[in-house]
């Protein structure tokens, strides 16, 4: 309606107001890390007017076409994330920071990102002996902060976040060839019960089709524990 409307028997809307009691936030995932989205995940969300609170919240849409946004180097795929609780405080058209859990690991053992070194193989340095070496590792998951070590080191190792400036001269320590293998076998074998679990999760989520505004921050996660 506008100033001056007439109101009558064919158009008796004068206003349509908000269902307020069940929100939805809009988020944009990277194309890097979409491929870890499915419908059904955990969110857990944050109002950024207000740090202090937090809510749950599912993924229930997924787009299949990416699009390029203002201040996104790379193309981005829209979310959307049914909150689960009401809040007085929501409002429309703010802004949410989202924690997509794709998925969480349990007693491993995980190292800062930057200690990870890949060439051929993936290794790190580590102290040994009074002395520094290029420790072979198998890596595994990783988020943006660290990525697990399925095998290849121990929880008392000290390793370094940068490399030594003699790096290249730095004695090389290989791990063996048919535990790697087995190790690998048993990765991927985790990966599909994982994708089988994410599958089943995801047809539990009906579809919809919802009018979204503004938009709001995001991102992917993963947790170790």
């Amino acid at each position: 309606m506008t100033p001056g409307s007439q109101i009558n028997a064919w158009e008796p809307t004068v206003a349509e107001l908000p269902d307020l009691t069940e929100m939805i936030s809009k988020t944009f995932v990277n194309e890097v890390d979409i491929n870890r989205v499915r419908k059904g995940q955990d969110v857990r969300v944050q109002i950024d007017a207000f740090p202090g609170r937090s809510y749950t919240g599912t993924v229930i849409q997924v787009a299949n076409i990416g699009e390029q946004l203002r201040d996104y180097d790379s193309k981005v795929f829209e979310v959307i994330i049914q909150v689960h609780e009401s809040d007085s405080i929501m409002r429309p058209a703010m802004t949410t920071s989202n924690e997509i859990v794709t998925y969480i690991h349990k007693k491993v053992l995980y190292v800062p990102m930057e200690t990870l070194q890949s060439d051929s193989l993936s290794y790190v340095f580590k102290k040994q002996d009074g002395k520094v070496v290029k420790q072979e590792v198998v890596a595994g998951d990783s988020n943006e902060d660290e990525v697990i070590i399925a095998y290849g080191l121990n929880e008392k190792d000290e390793i370094l976040l940068v490399a030594p400036k003699d790096a290249e001269k730095l004695a090389f320590i290989p791990l063996d060839k048919k535990i790697k293998e087995e190790i690998r076998k048993k990765q991927e074998a985790e990966r599909k019960k994982r994708e089988a679990e994410a599958l089943a999760r995801s047809r539990k989520v009906p579809e919809e089709k919802l009018q979204t505004g503004s938009e709001s921050g995001g991102g992917s996660i993963i947790i170790f524990n």
